[in-house]
């Protein structure tokens, strides 16, 4: 079993505002390093702007959801009803997880019960930690396509045409090569000293087949010992049953 084959169970989310002129954080933005850089500039003026949501997984994505006006839980629990729920399964298994970020609607406690209710596990998400969403790179794509060579937009119409047309030519086979990057992702963010990350994780997910001492071992070991340089002889992790070993240098 690969850590590379649990990362495909689950599916993660996100959402972004796109303006006119560009999107919002324009002067950061994934690229190509073999291509020349790209700038994008704003209009003094501003324009209209679209916030788009939307959920990709290994074996699918959801269309691009257009969300009109301030949201609340239970706008958040229709769109998972009718945009997730119906095929999560097919994206990530029968076992599939839910990413999401920590956006309070996100953890309001209607939004847990309906999870709860409709069996839907959530993978605990540490803040602000972008680099580990794979989404991130899916919305830096659409940016170099949408508003690539300086291109800005007359109206939301127009935008929100030309993100669903770069959205529906999107080759998922490179949705599925972001997620043969995550165990780097997570051993770049341990190198970097992420120990939130890590001690959240522990924290939240024990091992059953293990006892209480050998859990707080583990966790002492791992959590504390960041400082050090780190040998991971395992690095597989069953979202199930939720086990790491590491072993001290």
């Amino acid at each position: 079993m690969s850590w590379t084959t649990e990362w495909t169970s689950v599916i993660f989310s996100d959402e972004k505002r796109f303006n006119l002129d560009g999107p919002d954080g324009f002067q950061y933005y994934w690229h190509c390093l073999k291509q020349k850089e790209q700038y994008y500039s704003t209009r003094q003026q501003g324009g209209g702007s679209l916030i788009v949501w939307l959920a990709v997984g290994f074996g699918g994505r959801s269309s691009l959801v257009f969300i009109k006006g301030r949201q609340n839980h239970k706008d958040y629990i229709k769109q998972l009803e009718t945009e997730l729920l119906p095929y999560g399964s097919d994206w990530g298994g029968e076992n599939w997880i839910h990413q999401q970020d920590g956006a309070s609607i996100h953890s309001a406690q209607g939004v847990k019960k309906w999870f709860g209710d409709n069996n839907v596990q959530v993978f605990p998400w540490p803040a602000k930690s972008p680099d580990l969403n794979i989404v991130e790179n899916v919305w830096a794509t659409l940016v170099e396509r949408v508003y690539g060579q300086g291109r800005q937009y007359e109206n939301v119409k127009e935008l929100h045409e030309s993100l669903d047309s770069v959205w529906n030519t999107f080759c998922q086979k490179d949705i599925q090569n972001l997620y043969d990057s995550m165990p780097n992702r997570v051993f770049e963010l341990i190198q970097a000293g992420g120990n939130q990350f890590i001690g959240q994780y522990l924290s939240v997910h024990k091992d059953p087949f293990s006892n209480p001492p050998t859990n707080r071992r583990l966790e002492e070991a791992v959590v504390g010992d960041f400082p050090k340089m780190m040998k991971w002889t395992l690095c597989t992790v069953w979202f199930r049953e939720y086990r790491k070993t590491a072993v001290e240098e």
